[in-house]
């Protein structure tokens, strides 16, 4: 644990007012369904590209694209994109969205994307494209990203399909690390290897940075609490890997697939959360003070305001 956790964990707390249902009390799953509207927001929406899929030029018309792993390359675009027909992407003002290409061991993922029917053309105002043969991390100082602090979506994020292999499979836990954000991280402060960057501009003096890992405490007894199984598997991996705080986000968020807006892509897909049961208020459970902050090397610290 920091050494200051506990002082970090009560800027969560505090972040979003003192409300006890409000937005920084417990974690919210962006992506997930929300009461009352059928499409979700501020997640992430994930299409498996299919060897039929035409490959395409996405424009980066704001900051520069870039390739993990790899220095010179041009950063005006993203070239040979295989984006499925019908995929729309988040609907938020993020607009997030990811390809996953398996045979090619690739995704590509990108902020703010959007489609013009008049041109037939992609655009999007940041991406990157990550080697998933690669370490799951992109060197500092290398162009491109999707999210505040560059740190990979597909690898992060929670998908219905793992949710689903750790019931199945009886591990209870997805295997690996989660992502998500609050309001607001700390600036002129990020910790690697999980993030390269930040988009923090707030000077309070206990924010947490961004490339901190959450840990939901291991000793709190999820059987005692009101989770349903999805949700549990949820809970159960922010005990065992925690959750990295990647984006400054108006919430205290772990981020999910958002499958609301699929359907086009992959008809009946927008359903598959709420047939495992799990909404934007499953972890209603857990409360902000359930978590702690781990500690890291200073070698891994990056600015002048690190706690």
């Amino acid at each position: 644990m920091h050494p200051q956790s506990r002082s970090m964990i009560g800027d969560l707390v505090a972040a979003c007012g003192s409300d006890p249902d409000g937005p920084c009390k417990y974690p919210r799953l962006a992506g997930a369904p929300e009461e009352g509207r059928f499409f979700s927001q501020f997640g992430t929406p994930v299409y498996v590209a299919r060897a039929t899929d035409r490959l395409r030029t996405v424009i980066c018309n704001r900051f520069p694209c870039g390739v993990q792993g790899v220095t010179g390359e041009d950063t005006r675009a993203l070239y040979n994109v295989p984006m499925p027909s019908g995929a729309l992407p988040d609907p938020s003002d993020d607009g997030h969205l990811v390809v996953y290409d398996p045979l090619k061991s690739a995704a590509w993922e990108f902020f703010r994307a959007t489609y013009s029917t008049t041109d037939d053309a992609w655009e999007a105002e940041g991406g990157i494209r990550w080697d998933l043969n690669g370490p799951g991390t992109d060197g500092a100082h290398e162009p491109g990203t999707a999210v505040g602090g560059g740190t990979p979506l597909l690898g992060t994020i929670v998908r219905p399909e793992e949710v689903r292999e750790a019931l199945r499979d009886g591990t209870g836990v997805i295997p690996h690390v989660l992502s998500g954000g609050y309001d607001s991280p700390r600036k002129d402060c990020y910790i690697s290897p999980l993030v390269k960057t930040t988009d923090a501009d707030d000077g309070r003096r206990w924010a947490i940075p961004e490339g901190a890992i959450l840990q939901l405490d291991p000793d709190l007894d999820l059987d005692a609490l009101d989770l349903t199984p999805g949700a549990r598997v949820i809970a159960r991996t922010l005990q065992v890997y925690g959750m990295v705080i990647r984006d400054d986000t108006g919430a205290f968020t772990v981020d999910v697939e958002n499958v609301s807006v699929e359907d086009g892509a992959e008809p009946g897909r927008s359903g598959t959360w709420k047939r495992l049961g799990i909404g934007n208020e499953s972890l209603r459970a857990l409360r902000s003070e359930h978590f702690h902050v781990l500690a890291w090397p200073a070698s891994q610290a990056h600015g002048t305001n690190c706690p």
